[in-house]
């Protein structure tokens, strides 16, 4: 998913439906895109702002683990 390419409702929907697997890049791209606009959003992009927001989550909980078993 390249969230980069469109940031339009219509591109948000058509990139969801097609690719619903989100990377971490895409995740960060997309949390910091609504950063940046700080706005309000419509239920598309919070659905989809919520699913990276769940990404980085995951992905910063698996680094702390495998930090925090290093230190043993």
């Amino acid at each position: 998913m390249s969230v980069k390419q469109d940031h339009s409702k219509r591109g948000y929907t058509t990139l969801l439906e097609e690719e619903p697997a989100m990377t971490l890049q895409d995740a960060l791209a997309v949390y910091l895109y609504a950063w940046m606009r700080d706005k309000s959003l419509d239920a598309d992009h919070e659905r989809i702002l919520d699913a990276a927001v769940r990404i980085i989550e995951q992905e910063a909980q698996k680094v702390l683990a495998a930090h925090s078993r290093s230190d043993e």
